[in-house]
């Protein structure tokens, strides 16, 4: 049971509030009464606060975590696979293409899909002799993340033998099953996170640390900037006005009072130097926030445009990078009446700060709207409907088919029609369980731009089954303004899970499948387009398609 409080809806009226609350000491001291009343829901916030301490607690770590580094790079290892979900994926892709591997230290490739190409390109680059795996799960029984590792481990074992277990590491919570897995293959490491830490709050953990310390990255330099902002997040503000002394405080109440007055679409606008750092705050937000029929929508990939180009559902957050000029196309989003909130950043070693700040302004964000930031309760629906399809699937050899919301991009009249149905104050989410693939995104992102022109609708993009981890508790729980174009393809290839009977096809076709099912179930507007191939000819004709009807 949440908290029951009336709306703010200016950003003074919300820092008012969290000042008259003492939100920020009430958070440092783990009081669970600013996100929930009853004695069953505090007990399991209760147990979701461990994020607060995780900046001193992995200073303690930082030579240990060097210690493993450097081995791995004077075993000459070449690559490091991370094999997760959800919150143990987005960290490490965003240390990943922000940093890059430091002189001598391996590539880090992170595998998140269970599309059989996406799992099969990277296979081709590695040389399983100098590949080292990070299997990285919370619960230690994600299906995604243990299908990966049993995958690879079966790849391995003819190559490595019985030296197989010592290139492979666990990052997990104390007792999973992945940590009694790893005892007995013999891994390398497991590296036991705090179970007081949810996934998504997990940045700055073993989570993140460990595939930051494999890249070479300065922890110190990167933990200094996170406890800087620890630091300022216990400040008290003056003022109902003062939104520098305490930052994450700020940007919680940017977030909550814009949400509360109609302008829940959370615009992330961010410099290239930290540009995907978007990817994994719009997990944090979507996931902490989007429940209960409330939440703030997280819109991250955007090509920033015109400010005729959007509704009054519109709130902005962007970084400005030091010694840069401010883009004017901010500034004509503020002149035009957008709010915009800026983060002022020095180079790519404050993506620490930011984790933290995030962190802290997500669960202010929560206690504003009335929502608890650290459960989840939407996102079993999916995983059910997949289990389900998959029963059948090895029942019967095939999965049953949605007629009445598929079509394919030769159908102009269907598929049109269902985006000509776009309103004011909708957004559309395209959910790609495709590979992601530098041609396949930018042919997404026509469509997202054509669509977000003509409508003046807000767009994302997720590629599944990753974002089911992430945005899919909002899309089933949040506000009921989302609208769902999935799009689907055969598969050419199909890769054998080992221990199951069906492949990554099968698990990929029940995910897309079970999720349609929880949208149309919940009577939201959703439709899956099924592509043969998903090649250059498809996209090109589903672009072609949509572009076409929009003129």
């Amino acid at each position: 049971m949440t908290t029951s409080t009336p709306e703010v809806t200016t950003v003074s009226s919300a820092m008012q509030r969290l000042i008259d609350q003492n939100a920020a000491e009430r958070i440092w001291t783990k009081d669970s009464s600013l996100w929930a009343l009853d004695e069953h829901h505090s007990a399991v916030i209760l147990n979701r606060l461990g994020w607060l301490d995780s900046v001193s607690s992995m200073v303690e770590q930082i030579d240990d975590l060097t210690h493993l580094a450097d081995k791995v790079r004077a075993d000459d290892y070449e690559d490091v696979v991370l094999l997760g979900m959800g919150g143990s994926s987005l960290c490490p892709d965003v240390l990943s293409r922000t940093f890059g591997p430091g002189p001598g230290f391996p590539k880090l490739h992170v595998l998140d899909s269970t599309d059989p190409d996406a799992i099969a390109d990277i296979e081709e680059q590695l040389d399983l002799k100098h590949t080292l795996f990070v299997v990285a799960t919370k619960s230690g029984g994600t299906t995604e993340t243990i299908s990966f590792f049993e995958y690879f481990w079966d790849r391995a074992k003819p190559v490595l033998g019985d030296d197989t277990g010592s290139h492979f590491i666990a990052i997990t919570d104390p007792g999973s099953s992945l940590e009694i897995l790893a005892t007995e293959r013999g891994f390398l490491r497991t590296f036991l996170n705090p179970s007081d830490i949810g996934g998504r709050y997990s940045a700055i953990s073993f989570f993140g640390l460990v595939p930051a310390a494999l890249l070479g990255i300065d922890l110190t330099m990167f933990l200094s900037r996170a406890a800087t902002m620890a630091d300022m997040s216990r400040l008290q503000p003056s003022s109902s006005k003062d939104l520098k002394t305490n930052p994450a405080l700020a940007l919680g109440a940017f977030i909550a009072s814009n949400a509360s007055s109609g302008r829940d679409k959370l615009t992330l606008v961010f410099d290239h130097t930290v540009e995907i750092l978007g990817a994994w705050i719009e997990q944090l937000i979507a996931e902490s926030l989007g429940k209960n029929g409330k939440g703030a929508i997280p819109i991250s990939g955007e090509t920033l445009g015109d400010p005729s180009v959007y509704g009054n559902d519109r709130a902005f957050v962007t970084t400005h990078l030091a010694g840069t000029e401010i883009d004017p196309k901010i500034m004509a989003l503020e002149a035009a009446g957008h709010p915009v909130h800026t983060i002022h950043i020095s180079n790519e070693y404050d993506i620490g700060s930011e984790f933290f700040r995030w962190e802290f302004a997500t669960a202010v964000a929560g206690a504003l709207l009335g929502v608890d930031p650290f459960d989840e309760p939407n996102v079993t629906e999916s995983k059910e409907n997949t289990k389900r399809y998959l029963q059948t699937y090895v029942d019967k050899g095939s999965m049953p088919t949605d007629d009445d919301h598929t079509t394919d991009p030769s159908d102009h009249q269907t598929l049109n029609g269902f985006l000509s149905n776009l309103k004011s104050g909708d957004y559309l989410a395209i959910q790609a369980y495709l590979e992601t693939t530098d041609e396949t995104n930018a042919a997404l992102q026509k469509i997202r731009m054509a669509l977000r022109d003509k409508y003046k609708v807000a767009t994302t993009l997720g590629w599944g089954p990753r974002f089911l981890h992430s945005t899919g508790q909002l899309h089933k729980g949040g506000p009921a303004s989302g609208v769902f174009l999935q799009i689907t393809h055969e598969d050419l290839i199909d890769l054998d899970i080992p221990g199951q009977d069906f492949g990554f096809s099968e698990l990929k076709e029940a995910q897309a499948k079970g999720d349609l099912d929880s949208l149309t179930s919940k009577n939201l507007k959703a439709l899956s387009v099924y592509l043969s191939q998903a090649d250059e000819a498809d996209m090109d004709a589903l672009v072609t398609t949509i572009t076409e009807g929009l003129a």
